[in-house]
């Protein structure tokens, strides 16, 4: 079976100092389960919009850190030719960046991710999910 679904836009909401909420829509209207902590007042919501999702070819997350914690502070989505396709930087400072890189005739289709209990109010790590695009 064939499936033509892909990501119609991401939801990001944070504190002025990282991702603490994320949901994924789907080209079909479907909406993913919102991975965040319930117990925070998220803030700075930001609706990032996909118009091909197959055009996303590289991502790119800044991994911050102090003396007992750690969290995604921005998160940054690049074409082919490396080129900013949209961005959601709730956190002024750099940190440690990642780059996951798509293989030719992969394309992005959804996120995880994880956050700790305690004091800790953001997301500790994201995943993302491809999808290999058959040849027809």
């Amino acid at each position: 079976m064939k499936s033509n679904v892909g990501i119609a836009s991401m939801t990001f909401k944070g504190s002025p100092s990282s991702i603490s909420s994320v949901q994924v829509t789907l080209t079909n209207g479907k909406k993913s389960d919102v991975l965040q902590k319930n117990v925070l007042d998220h803030q700075l919501e930001q609706t990032i919009n996909f118009l091909d999702s197959a055009a996303v070819r590289s991502i790119r997350a800044s991994e911050c850190t102090d003396e007992d914690a750690a969290w995604i502070g921005n998160i940054s989505f690049f074409d082919g030719a490396g080129q900013v396709l949209a961005e959601y930087t709730p956190f002024e400072e750099g940190g440690v960046t990642r780059t996951l890189r798509l293989e030719e005739g992969q394309e992005l289709i959804g996120v995880y991710g994880f956050h700790r209990t305690g004091r800790s109010k953001a997301i500790r790590g994201l995943g993302f999910i491809v999808k290999v695009r058959l040849s027809q």
